[in-house]
């Protein structure tokens, strides 16, 4: 019992001392990324890359244009699947009155009011009606 009790007060003395020196480490030595040759006080990947690399960031979505088509009424689903088709898309019609859309991902499902959309890459995929609409405005065409 008494090696036990030994054992766990060297693991806590081991612990603070090793949170002392990461804590020490990290605002007293300035080391240079080997990847990206960032100055910076703390720790790098396995890579080598900085930490400023593994952090979150913020993205704004570039202002491309799309094309789309609003999945209304079920009545223009061959619309859609000409539409689909025309550029490749071997797109289907389910019982559920849905479009199965192929994408690389697997099979995506349209159902009605969802918007079907053509990528920048030619892909197509269903959009739910709220997020296309955030996402997108509708613009005129120049004739």
């Amino acid at each position: 019992m008494a090696a036990v009790m030994l054992m766990v007060k060297v693991i806590f003395v081991v612990t603070v001392i090793f949170r002392f020196l990461v804590r020490f480490s990290i605002s007293k030595c300035k080391r240079v990324c080997a990847h990206c040759k960032y100055i910076f006080a703390g720790r790098t990947c396995s890579k080598g890359c900085c930490w400023r690399l593994l952090m979150i960031k913020k993205y704004r979505k570039k202002p491309v244009v799309i094309e789309a088509m609003h999945f209304k009424s079920f009545c223009i689903y061959q619309s859609i699947l000409d539409w689909m088709h025309w550029h490749g898309c071997m797109s289907l019609i389910n019982g559920n009155q849905q479009i199965i859309i192929p994408t690389l991902e697997g099979n995506h499902i349209a159902s009605v009011g969802d918007y079907i959309i053509k990528g920048i890459a030619g892909e197509f995929y269903p959009c739910k009606p709220d997020i296309f609409e955030k996402s997108y405005d509708e613009i005129e065409y120049e004739i």
